[in-house]
């Protein structure tokens, strides 16, 4: 069974939270459509930081790893030799690149994705 994990690319301040590498740090997103993050050792609920959603953009990642052994995740820019840059995306129940679903293309790359960047797909 594939790893069920996010990271979150936060607009305003342009940069991602790995809940499992930023120690201690949790994300929330709530039926409210808040999305807060908080230091999980803290039990004081005004710790946390809650935010509309859209200045979070939640990406799962695609249980795969690149090549190199790194993780792929949602958004990510993969490349492939003969293909060139793509971003990952899903798309009818899967992640998928290069017009095939990450299964079944050959081995990736990953070189960025499109937040830090976008010049990439260009």
């Amino acid at each position: 069974m594939r790893e069920i994990k996010f990271r979150a690319w936060n607009v305003a301040h342009k940069h991602f939270i790995y809940p499992e590498k930023d120690i201690d740090t949790d994300i929330i997103m709530g039926l409210n459509c808040k999305v807060g993050y908080f230091d999980s050792g803290c039990i004081d609920i005004s710790w946390w930081t809650t935010d509309n959603h859209e200045n979070w953009i939640l990406q799962q990642y695609t249980g795969l790893k690149d090549k190199n052994g790194k993780e792929i995740y949602e958004g990510d820019i993969v490349n492939e030799e003969m293909w060139g840059n793509q971003k990952v995306i899903f798309k009818y129940g899967c992640f998928w690149a290069f017009g095939h679903t990450l299964l079944h293309c050959p081995p990736t790359v990953v070189v960025g994705n499109i937040h830090e960047n976008p010049e990439l797909l260009k």
